[in-house]
């Protein structure tokens, strides 16, 4: 399969270069909106308000054999597909929805995206990311979130297309993205380590193994956790990457931190002392929440980023620190002052989309998923 690389052509580079130029653009003549300390959401109304965001993007069509798909029309995306790790996330979402509401329309959606992701993978059994050309394409990111979303589907319908797909994905992935010195990659022909990308196969390989019983899968999450977990620092961060040695966004400490989770009680759990590296991660991970509740973003020139607040928010619940979860909670409101939730609020308390504009409606999909794993029935 070729590898996907960035347009190095003088109009990959102009392409690159006008969205560059427009979304900095955009950022700098944006209208930012005050935040409102009084505004006083639950978590419940929370996932409705992006429900109801991603609902009026959402676009159901039939393929030609009749069989029923739904996609979520992203604003960026390739000429075959709109971006894959948006459905993905949907996927789980409505799964996680099903299960706490019981209601049969959030497993028919997830289905029906399911059988859209379908169409988007590569005969060689990887999923690019579906972004424009001049974008890298994330295979790795895409192809190992697709994987529990179709075990999980397999689960709750016992359809064996869903694990067919699932088995493609893992054997494709550790064809293509997986090398013996880094992990699994990013990005298809990269060499480099990249833990949230290993710690987001261990969590595939893992699922793969619960649902087909082969121990190679076992082996392969092994590998995941190997370039993931073996990777904290001693005070706990875990790095972006190899060439990137430091936090990069917040969001990637919870996030590792949460697919590092189910292992805790199982034998790979225990022969990477992920018990232990937890509680240093989580000790990290309470370093970067202010007494506001905001979550820093050491790199980033904001004051908090929503994404980061909410897989925070998820990782404090699953390890039971209510006071930091309410703190951060109660500070994560003020982004929901619109139908559309901003993503950044600025050191002066503005709250911003900036440049990550293009990608508003899929960092969406990510706020749901997160949102979807803390909220129950009661709306706590």
């Amino acid at each position: 399969m070729k590898r996907c690389k960035l347009d190095q052509s003088l109009f990959g580079r102009c392409i690159r270069g006008f969205y560059k130029i427009k979304n900095t653009a955009y950022s700098l003549f944006e209208k930012k909106r005050p935040v409102n300390n009084e505004r006083n959401i639950s978590l419940s109304e929370m996932t409705i308000v992006v429900e109801n965001f991603i609902e009026f993007r959402s676009s159901n069509f039939h393929i030609s054999t009749g069989q029923k798909c739904a996609r979520y029309s992203t604003h960026l995306h390739s000429n075959r597909s709109y971006i894959t790790l948006a459905q993905e996330r949907l996927v789980m979402s409505y799964i996680n929805l099903y299960r706490k509401k019981h209601k049969n329309g959030y497993l028919n959606r997830a289905i029906a995206i399911g059988r859209y992701i379908e169409r988007s993978m590569a005969p060689e059994g990887i999923i690019p990311f579906h972004k424009p050309f001049f974008y890298p394409q994330d295979e790795g990111v895409s192809t190992y979130w697709a994987i529990p979303c179709f075990t999980e589907l397999f689960n709750e319908t016992s359809n064996s297309d869903f694990l067919r797909d699932a088995i493609e994905l893992g054997e494709g992935g550790r064809n293509l993205l997986f090398g013996d010195k880094y992990g699994y990659t990013h990005t298809l022909g990269q060499k480099i380590w990249c833990p949230n990308v290993s710690a987001i196969a261990a969590y595939a390989y893992k699922s793969l193994y619960e649902a087909t019983g082969n121990q190679k899968y076992l082996r392969w999450a092994r590998d995941g956790l190997k370039f993931s977990a073996d990777k904290m620092k001693k005070t706990g961060l875990f790095p972006y990457s190899e060439t990137r040695p430091t936090l990069y966004m917040s969001i990637y400490q919870a996030i590792t931190m949460a697919l590092l989770m189910p292992f805790l009680k199982d034998s790979l759990g225990s022969e990477f002392n992920v018990s232990d590296r937890l509680r240093r991660a989580c000790a990290f991970l309470k370093t970067l929440i202010r007494e506001d509740g905001s979550v820093m973003e050491p790199e980033m020139t904001c004051y908090a980023y929503l994404p980061s607040m909410v897989a925070t928010l998820a990782v404090l619940k699953y390890i039971g620190e209510k006071e930091y979860f309410v703190r951060v909670f109660n500070f994560m409101k003020v982004f929901f002052q619109t139908k559309a939730p901003f993503l950044y609020i600025s050191f002066d308390k503005k709250l911003y989309n900036g440049s990550m504009i293009d990608f508003h409606d899929v960092i969406m999909t990510e706020v749901l998923y997160w949102l979807t794993t803390i909220v129950d029935n009661n709306g706590v």
